[in-house]
């Protein structure tokens, strides 16, 4: 409940297209080639940009915008077991990209994949991470991800997880996490999560 006071009076409207193309696959029957989505929202109450202040130095009431910056997912999955994409923000308003998130995925069915990718928030921060996950059999899985600061140069997040099925109800993970300079909680941290899959 940190900062609940806080909260800004908020009433928008979100506009946004989904746009999925599919090819035929020998194997699965289709699957997907390409997707391109794109979000903006109307704020009926005009509201500041978050992070507003990183991007510009104009004055405070200047900060306040109508329109959000404009959202857009893109992906290309050229072969069965490549995905490349981005999810970048633009604001049209300030002429630039405060945002840029850049992925490639490699997997082998449900067996194996690896992704990685590059996290860049203007005047911020710029990251690089790594993502693995392996089907040890029907009910094991282990998954590990590690992030890397270009500033920092250093290791800023690490996590290590092991999942277990439970029959065909129950998934637990039990994970292991390492974050550097956090300030709301533990460096180190260990934890359990369950989900339901279904009743």
């Amino acid at each position: 409940m940190r900062d609940t006071d806080l909260i800004d009076e908020l009433n928008t409207m979100r506009l946004g297209v989904r746009n999925v193309f599919e090819t035929r696959d020998g194997e699965f029957g289709s699957r997907e080639l390409a997707r391109l989505d794109v979000f903006e929202d109307l704020n009926f109450n005009r509201r500041v940009t978050p992070l507003a202040h990183r991007y510009w130095s104009n004055p405070a009431d200047e900060f306040l915008q109508s329109r959000s910056d404009l959202f857009v997912n893109a992906q290309v999955s050229p072969a069965r077991w490549l995905n490349v994409g981005t999810i970048t923000r633009f604001s049209f308003e300030h002429s630039c990209v405060p945002e840029i998130n850049n992925y490639i995925t490699l997997l082998e069915t449900d067996i194996f994949s690896i992704t990685v990718g590059s996290a860049y928030l203007k005047d911020y921060f710029e990251q690089y991470y790594a993502q693995a996950e392996y089907k040890i059999s029907e009910r094991y899985r282990v998954r590990g991800s590690w992030h890397y600061d270009a500033d920092l140069s250093d290791f800023v997040y690490q996590r290590y997880a092991f999942q277990t099925r439970i029959g065909n109800t129950w998934l637990t993970e039990f994970y292991i996490s390492h974050r550097v300079g956090s300030t709301r909680e533990d460096n180190t941290s260990f934890g359990v999560t369950v989900r339901i899959l279904g009743l």
